[in-house]
């Protein structure tokens, strides 16, 4: 997983996080927790956590445990939003 500080979806860097899954098939407990720790951090400053080529199993998990709303999807990537 990589991620991008404070870079959204258009390129604006004031918007959050972005955190890619891209080539990950099924991102494990340390990816999660990763993301979850980013998500607490970020939550501080008032930023978004954008995902991006999030697996659909994983968002599918994430929305299971009612935590999807703390993730915005980033709109050029994924299968999570098909």
């Amino acid at each position: 997983m990589r991620h991008d500080e404070s870079v959204g979806p258009s390129g604006d860097t004031s918007q959050g996080l972005v955190y890619d899954f891209s080539g990950r098939q099924s991102p494990d407990i340390r990816d999660l927790s990763l993301l979850l720790t980013a998500r607490m951090m970020a939550e501080r400053d008032d930023r978004p956590v954008w995902v991006k080529a999030l697996p659909l199993k994983t968002w599918e998990v994430l929305h299971a445990l009612g935590l999807a709303n703390l993730f915005r999807l980033f709109p050029s990537g994924g299968d999570a939003g098909n």
